[in-house]
C-alpha cells in the first residue's frame, strides 16, 4: 500500500466517532477546512514577527484560538450538533493530516495538499457509513440534523453495526485492502501494457 493511503486512514482515526453521519462528516469537513485557512494565516503572521524556535508553539496556539472561535461558531448556529461534536471539532484542529497541510503549503499546490484529498474521502466515508448503518443520509440543519431515507424497510436489514467504532475499524481496512488490490491491478495493467 502506498504511504499516502496509509496515511489518509491513520488520519481518520481520531475522527472516526464524529463520522457516524453525513451531517457531521460535513461539519467537521467545513471545521477542517476554516481551521486550514486560518492555519496559513496564523503561520504567515507568526513567520512575519520572527518568533525563532517558539514559533511552532505560537502557531498551534492560534489553531487552538481557532478551534475555539469555530466551536463558537457551530453553537450559534446548532447548539444540538455543537454538544455532540464539541470535542471532535477541537481535535480535528489538531490533526496529522491538517498540521502536514499548513506546514508544506507554500511549497506544494492544488489538489497535492494533502487535506484537500482528505475532505471528499472523509464525506464519502461518512455517506458510505450513513448509508450500511441507518439505510439514510443527513444534512446538518439549524434545530440537528436533517435525514433523507434513501433505503426503504432498512430496519429489517440489521447492518447497525456499521454505526459502531468496530464497524467503521472494520469498513477501514476493507477500503484499505480495496485501495491496495486496486493500486496492484493497476500497476500490472501498466506493466502488462508497456
Amino acid at each position: 500500500m502506498k504511504p499516502g493511503n496509509i496515511f489518509f486512514l491513520f488520519a481518520l482515526f481520531p475522527l472516526i466517532p464524529a463520522s457516524s453521519t453525513l451531517a457531521y462528516g460535513i461539519v467537521i469537513s467545513i471545521a477542517i477546512v476554516w481551521y486550514f485557512l486560518s492555519g496559513i494565516l496564523c503561520k504567515r503572521l507568526v513567520s512575519m514577527i520572527d518568533a525563532g524556535p517558539a514559533g511552532i508553539v505560537a502557531e498551534l496556539v492560534c489553531l487552538g484560538g481557532s478551534a475555539s472561535l469555530f466551536l463558537c461558531f457551530l453553537r450559534a448556529f446548532s447548539p444540538l450538533i455543537a454538544v455532540s461534536l464539541s470535542l471532535y471539532a477541537i481535535l480535528s484542529g489538531f490533526t496529522f493530516v491538517l498540521l502536514v497541510s499548513i506546514d508544506r503549503f507554500p511549497e506544494i499546490s492544488g489538489f497535492q495538499i494533502p487535506v484537500l484529498r482528505f475532505i471528499p474521502f472523509y464525506l464519502l466515508f461518512s455517506a458510505l457509513r450513513e448509508l450500511l448503518s441507518f439505510g439514510s443520509l443527513s444534512v446538518p440543519v439549524r434545530s440537528g440534523t436533517m435525514t433523507f431515507p434513501i433505503l426503504p424497510a432498512f430496519d429489517s436489514y440489521r447492518l447497525g453495526f456499521w454505526g459502531t467504532t468496530g464497524g467503521a475499524l472494520i469498513l477501514l481496512g476493507l477500503i484499505a485492502w480495496l485501495a491496495k488490490y486496486l493500486n496492484r491491478r493497476i500497476s500490472a495493467y501498466r506493466r502488462n501494457a508497456q
